[in-house]
Parts: C-alpha cells; structure tokens; sequence
C-alpha cells in the first residue's frame, strides 16, 4: 500500500469510508476523511498514517505503511 493509494482514498471528494486492515488482523475504520492524518514533513516521505478512533474519545492510531496488509471498503 503505497502513501498516494491512501491519499486517494481519503480526499474528501467522492469519500467511501474504508478500514486499513495491518497484517497481524488490526482493522482500523476511517467512517469520515477527518478520521485519517497523513502527516507531511519537507524532507521526507511519510512512512505512517494517523487514525482515530470513533466514540467518546477519539484515540490517535500509528499505522506504519508497511503493517497495512489491504484496504476494505465499508
């Protein structure tokens, strides 16, 4: 899964929520784009995205790009 894969999927424009599914089973849902944080540094590619968690209190989930197994669409 590749950063621009996942950029794609999180533009606001025509968004489909979808969950990132790591490797060892962890599925982390993205209900809304808010929910996803791609964070961006000049002299770096990223090499995680940020997801939060729904309900009372949102948590603030590291997935490292290489633990992300597949993408499913919810």
């Amino acid at each position: 899964m590749t950063i621009e894969e996942i950029e794609k999927l999180a533009k606001p424009e025509g968004f489909r929520p979808f969950a990132i599914v790591t490797i060892d089973g962890l599925r982390r849902s993205v209900p809304r784009p808010g929910f996803i944080n791609i964070p961006r540094f000049p002299s770096e590619e990223p090499s995680y995205v940020v997801v939060y968690t729904t309900g009372q209190f949102h948590v603030a989930k590291i997935v490292n790009l290489g633990a992300i197994d597949h993408i499913d669409m919810l």
